[in-house]
């Protein structure tokens, strides 16, 4: 093992005595790291804030150099739940459909592998059991009610990470989030697929557990009690309920494996969502290659529509464990686009928020995004100016302004 991985080692027991969460390398067996040592970058003054001009109504940006060395350093967050011996979940009672109560029934056939697109629901589907650490027991607060699709607050209308949707787009999300009620998916409900990226504590969970620091987006509040409001099994909400279809380590290909009982199918059926955040790619650019990627992923836009979900696609973030993944990377991101763009699907370009960010949002492994830490905790949900230079912030930030236009609209 090299000195470099020692030392990392080193840092987060350390960090972990002092902060009480667990924490493992981003290079440990089964995280979607690279088999070889990411180089360490340098330190320089990190007091000096970079502000992420998030919003500004431009197109997608241009993939450019990479950031030089006079990024501050950041914490990796290592692909695994920071979310360690949590509190019991304070939510509230569901409010729609339980989960059980009929079957998902497609429409149209359509072209998804070898599965029939109207089988029922498998009810021998592994349920939610809870973040890490086993369901929640704490009672349930007086409910509140779910609003009403609308309601914009003052939030901005577009931004590079949140592109404007075109009529094609617009017209297609409410063709799907009908279809999909009319089977039973239930509206303030979304499904999380990918890989660490998306597994990881840092992303959404905070906000589930009521640790959301909004900053000056305090109208994203109204969507965190939209989609708070419906609890899952285990008496979690969609922000921190662990995804069937969201694992370190995972392509395109493990989330389709397994033909009708692959992990893509298993969380559709679980929950029933109206809405699916989607981000692979990372693990992708090791393990594939772009076209078959392209492929893999117009598959799983079949899948999740078939069933009458809206499906988002979120770009990747910058790779700098090498340039040949650097490179890929942003060939993945392209490819990415282009699905969104040809499928009339939403984009969430989270390449494009995290542009401006000290080393564009990513951890000292080269793959990660960055976490705020706060009093020797991760703070992932602080949406100040501070916690606005770190990856998983950003990526929290601009999940919640994608739910909260998909929620908006009429």
């Amino acid at each position: 093992m090299s000195p470099w991985v020692l030392a990392r080692i080193a840092a987060i027991a350390g960090a972990c005595l002092l902060s009480g969460c667990s924490q493992e390398l981003a290079t440990s067996p089964g995280a979607d790291a690279s088999e070889h040592d990411a180089p360490r970058l340098p330190e320089v003054d990190a007091r000096q804030p970079i502000l992420p001009l998030l919003f500004v109504d431009a197109g997608v940006a241009s993939p450019h150099d990479a950031p030089g060395t006079d990024a501050p350093s950041v914490t990796p967050d290592g692909g695994v739940p920071d979310v360690v011996g949590v509190p019991d979940v304070v939510g509230v009672p569901d409010v729609s459909m339980p989960v059980d109560a009929a079957p998902i029934e497609a429409g149209a056939p359509v072209d998804v592998g070898d599965r029939d697109a109207s089988l029922p629901v498998d009810t021998g589907a592994p349920t939610d059991t809870g973040p890490r650490g086993g369901p929640a027991t704490a009672d349930r607060p007086v409910p509140v009610d779910v609003p009403a699709l609308v309601d914009v607050g003052t939030l901005p209308g577009s931004s590079p990470a949140i592109p404007t949707w075109d009529g094609a787009t617009v017209a297609h999300v409410r063709e799907l989030r009908a279809r999909g009620v009319a089977m039973g998916n239930r509206l303030g409900v979304f499904a999380k697929i990918g890989d660490s990226i998306t597994e990881s504590g840092s992303f959404l969970f905070d906000i589930g557990f009521g640790w959301a620091e909004l900053g000056g987006y305090g109208a994203l509040n109204t969507t965190i009690q939209y989609f708070g409001a419906t609890t899952l099994d285990g008496g979690v909400s969609s922000f921190n309920r662990s995804s069937a279809c969201a694992t370190a380590g995972w392509t395109t290909d493990d989330a389709l494996a397994g033909g009708n009982d692959a992990p893509i199918w298993r969380e559709l059926r679980a929950i029933r969502p109206s809405w699916a955040i989607v981000m692979y790619g990372t693990n992708d650019v090791d393990r594939s290659t772009v076209a078959a990627f392209t492929v893999n992923l117009n598959r799983i836009v079949d899948i999740i529509e078939s069933v009458g979900t809206v499906p988002v696609l979120s770009t990747i973030p910058d790779r700098y464990d090498g340039a040949d993944r650097a490179a890929r990377a942003l060939q993945i991101s392209a490819a990415i686009r282009s699905v969104a763009a040809a499928r009339h699907v939403p984009l969430l370009d989270y390449w494009a928020a995290l542009q401006g960010l000290p080393m564009h949002g990513v951890s000292d492994d080269g793959i990660h995004p960055s976490v705020y830490l706060s009093g020797g905790s991760t703070a992932s949900a602080s949406f100040t100016p501070a916690g606005l230079q770190y990856g998983y912030n950003m990526r929290n930030l601009t999940a919640l302004l994608m739910l909260d236009r998909m929620r908006s609209l009429p």
